[in-house]
């Protein structure tokens, strides 16, 4: 009896297996249902999760600029300060403008985690250390400047853009051009550059010459720190402009960025005035062309790159006997002759670059190679006047031109025919005449690469050695 109970029981409590299946069945949309729901669940999160880390983003952004705008009113950043004795450095036609320009946000940013407080306890160390009698207004460590950006790469060194504390003995930030050699350089060409930071030492504040502003001479490397022109050099600036002034003056798109005869007059006679100081303190410039004449934002020209530049004195002309490269386009006869450098020499460059100017950056002699340049010069070729310039004009050229430097002008009686020019009411370059074909501007490295020369100066008449170092 008990055993059949058992049996019932089993009997009335279990499933059959058909049944049991056919359930599972039935669930199979609610699983599909619960895992979408899970997917969709998921997906919604995940864009929960970008938009709170953007927006957190965006406050922290926010926050940034916050603390910036703070750090600007309590770093005292250069504006309106100007260093003692250049307070009138530009021509009075020009817009006042000063040296020490305010660093843009990007420059700024590399400020932000220089203390103010730190680099004055630096530079106060930094001071103490140097010589007694030494320049020390002129001296900076390397912590007082940081490079930003290199703007000009040469043979031998760089010139780069960067911000400096205390230049000239202002406790401020000012940006500036920072001329340095490079890392294989030798020991002559250090030499070189410290020659041209103390001629520039001597020079005092001129409107058309690039002043020096600082130096870096007791730390490794050397900083030859200058005032800053953001338009850079006026053989590249001359050719930046050349499409839209010349489509300006036929037509074509009138651009605001074009250049006027003014403009391209005003440029010569900045040069001339900057060129008469530096007669006038009798230094010889030697590499005087338009790739060694900075531009400002407000078109002042300013003569810079001394490093071939010589302090005369009383001495009248010099001999340059030692190694190096020279820029056998801008080079007067006696130069390429007999090594001799003047500021009559100078007067000869002046020629050319003014003749640079007027043809709006194109190459000098360029349909001749250097050699060529080398061999005609010397017995009487000049470069034939471009058609869009009056013959007043390139009556001067002929005159810095002249075989006996004594017959050339000075720079004085160079700066006085420009200025009559300038004040005068006549157009004496027609760049609507202009002339495209004399547009031929070779590579730039090959047609400022310069001749290396040897130590001994040529004799006349004999080129054929310095024919053979091209």
């Amino acid at each position: 009896m008990p055993r059949m109970a058992l049996l019932f029981l089993t009997s009335t409590t279990s499933t059959p297996d058909l049944p049991l299946y056919e359930e599972d069945d039935n669930l199979a949309p609610v699983y599909f249902v619960i895992i979408g729901t899970g997917i969709v669940i998921i997906v919604i999160l995940f864009i929960y999760a970008i938009i709170c880390i953007r927006k957190r983003r965006s406050n922290n952004d926010d926050e940034t600029q916050e603390r910036v705008q703070e750090n600007e009113a309590a770093v005292p950043l250069p504006e309106t300060q100007v260093p003692k004795g250049y307070a009138n450095l530009n021509r009075a036609a020009a817009p006042a403008q000063t040296l020490a320009s305010s660093p843009t946000r990007s420059e700024y940013m590399g400020l932000i985690d220089v203390k103010t407080d730190k680099a004055q306890e630096r530079l106060s160390t930094f001071k103490e250390r140097c010589e007694p009698g030494s320049d020390v207004k002129w001296e900076l460590p390397h912590d007082a400047v940081i490079i930003q950006d290199i703007i000009g790469v040469g043979e031998f060194g760089e010139v780069m853009k960067a911000v400096a504390f205390s230049l000239l003995g202002n406790d401020i930030w000012m940006t500036a051009a920072v001329k340095t050699l490079k890392d294989d350089s030798s020991p002559m060409e250090r030499e070189d550059l410290l020659k041209e930071i103390k001629l520039m030492k001597r020079l005092p504040p001129h409107p058309n010459v690039v002043s020096l502003l600082g130096c870096c001479t007791r730390e490794h490397p050397l900083y030859l720190i200058m005032e800053y022109l953001p338009e850079g050099d006026l053989q590249h600036y001359l050719r930046r402009s050349k499409t839209d002034t010349l489509a300006n003056y036929k037509n074509l798109h009138p651009n605001s960025k074009y250049l006027s005869s003014d403009d391209l007059l005003s440029f010569a006679w900045q040069v001339a005035k900057g060129m008469a100081f530096l007669e006038e303190k009798e230094c010889v410039h030697r590499d005087l062309a338009a790739r060694n004449v900075l531009v400002d934002a407000d078109k002042t020209c300013k003569v810079s790159d001394f490093g071939f530049a010589r302090d005369v004195l009383d001495v009248k002309d010099m001999d340059r006997k030692t190694h190096g490269y020279v820029p056998v386009r801008w080079m007067a006869p006696e130069s390429l002759l007999y090594d001799t450098y003047s500021s009559m020499s100078d007067v000869w460059s002046y020629g050319v670059l003014l003749w640079e100017i007027v043809t709006l950056g194109s190459t000098p002699y360029h349909h001749m190679s250097n050699i060529e340049v080398i061999d005609k010069v010397p017995v009487g070729y000049r470069m034939p006047k471009p058609t869009h310039c009056e013959t007043t004009i390139y009556n001067l050229m002929l005159k810095c031109w002249q075989d006996v430097p004594a017959s050339r002008p000075s720079f004085d009686i160079v700066n006085h025919e420009l200025d009559d020019m300038v004040h005068s009411e006549e157009e004496f370059i027609t760049l609507r005449n202009f002339d495209e074909k004399v547009l031929i501007s070779l590579d730039t490295k090959r047609e400022n690469r310069t001749l290396p020369r040897n130590l001994e100066p040529p004799k006349k008449n004999d080129l054929s050695r310095l024919s053979r170092t091209m």
